[in-house]
């Protein structure tokens, strides 16, 4: 076997070099998120997370851990946001005392000014048959 000689090696550094820019060009950009404003409410032992997007619509994603052991029917609680009086409107099932995770989308709510319910500056509250159970501040993030 003949040693290689240095033009050799230069040609295929340089071979590898175009192969590994031509991959990376081919790889998809970064998706930029969509995520205009995000907020979050703690209680019961869980969390609601808002994400209002840029394309339109707000996000509701969250779960209760307890507070939920005086009945399995979920329609004896409510969520409502306080005090601008939105009731959200979720489909969940009641599970060891929580609840399970549950997600919406609503274009009638937002984080911001603009149309709809504005959710900034409220409180997140959960009632049992009217009496409140939980209750904490949505925190703009």
């Amino acid at each position: 076997m003949s040693p290689k000689s240095p033009l050799s090696l230069l040609f295929a550094t340089i071979l590898v070099l175009l192969i590994s820019v031509s991959y990376i060009h081919s790889l998809p950009a970064v998706v930029k998120r969509d995520s205009q404003f995000v907020g979050y409410a703690d209680l019961l032992g869980g969390r609601v997370t808002i994400t209002q997007l840029a394309s339109g619509g707000t996000v509701f994603t969250g779960q209760f851990n307890n507070g939920f052991d005086q009945s399995s029917n979920p329609n004896d609680y409510t969520i409502t946001f306080q005090p601008s009086g939105y009731v959200l409107k979720v489909n969940y099932s009641i599970l060891n005392g929580g609840t399970s995770a549950f997600t919406t989308t609503v274009n009638d709510a937002r984080l911001s000014p603009g149309s709809g319910t504005n959710l900034a500056n409220n409180n997140l509250v959960v009632s049992r048959n009217g009496k409140v159970i939980g209750s904490a501040p949505v925190v703009i993030v």
